[in-house]
């Protein structure tokens, strides 16, 4: 990469760090892990800075890198403790009381749907793109992508429903407003 393509990557970097870190946080739980994640999308891209730019994909092509390397992580982490989970007591209930805001309940409750659902539901909520977007990066068809969304959502909608109130979020309004 000659100069002007370095500084070129350097501010795309800067530019576009922050977003990157939170949607590899949003993906993956854990600021370490989304670090790392952001970091291996980020030496994929400079090894290929020059051609991705000229054409003109610089974002998507960092997505779905992101994409990727998470969904390799989810991966590798469920072969690694497969027989780990057989032996969890599936009926205990994690403590929530712990929670200190909103973020960590919405975070905790992403990190309890399927990889693909938390995938879709990241890319349309918290980056907006469209579902043409979301199948290009998840490489799948835009009717997966529906589904994923669809199903994510309902999961989603359960979950809060059995989640104790937290900052004044709830099951509803019982304030009467």
């Amino acid at each position: 990469m000659d100069g002007a393509a370095r500084e070129r990557f350097g501010q795309f970097v800067a530019d576009r760090g922050p977003t990157l870190f939170r949607t590899a946080y949003l993906l993956t739980g854990d600021a370490n892990d989304a670090e790392d994640l952001v970091q291996s999308a980020l030496e994929r891209l400079a090894r290929r800075f020059d051609a991705v730019e000229r054409a003109d994909n610089t974002d998507a092509y960092v997505r779905r890198v992101i994409v990727n390397l998470a969904t390799d992580a989810w991966r590798a982490r469920r072969r690694r403790s497969h027989l780990r989970y057989l032996e969890v007591d599936e009926g205990a209930a994690p403590d929530v009381s712990g929670l200190v805001g909103d973020r960590d309940m919405v975070v905790g409750l992403l990190r309890s749907l399927p990889p693909r659902q938390r995938t879709a539901l990241v890319l349309r909520y918290w980056l907006g793109l469209t579902d043409r977007e979301i199948a290009d990066s998840m490489g799948c068809a835009v009717g997966t992508v529906k589904s994923q969304l669809s199903r994510g959502i309902g999961q989603l909608r359960t979950q809060w429903a059995t989640e104790p109130q937290v900052s004044g979020l709830g099951r509803g309004d019982q304030h009467g407003h």
